[in-house]
């Protein structure tokens, strides 16, 4: 196993070359939004970027349902009791019944 600070992305000339590939490959599926025919069930899926506004607009409402779900299912803090453990007197007990 490499040591600490040994990996592959701790070379900034390798870090330069991922980037520029991944903004290659980004560009590379812009154009091809524009090059290739989609077809669409409905008129509105052949407009460019929709598949992504529609992507990002469905995890905007998942989060934003969440929030609404946390509110909903979130118990109060002491729900399960206000007594404190203490790991100390837990093992204490437990060498006590297995002594």
């Amino acid at each position: 196993m490499a040591a600490h600070g040994d990996g592959e992305l701790d070379d900034p000339k390798r870090v330069t070359l991922l980037l520029r590939v991944f903004y290659a490959a980004c560009g590379v599926v812009l154009l091809s939004e524009f090059l290739i025919h989609k077809h669409g069930e409905h008129p509105l899926e052949e407009t460019p970027f929709f598949h992504g506004w529609y992507g990002f607009l469905a995890i905007v409402v998942l989060v934003l349902v969440s929030v609404g779900l946390r509110k909903v299912v979130l118990r109060p803090e002491d729900y399960y009791g206000d007594t404190e453990v203490d790991p100390a007197a837990d093992d204490a007990g437990e060498e006590a019944r297995h002594g």
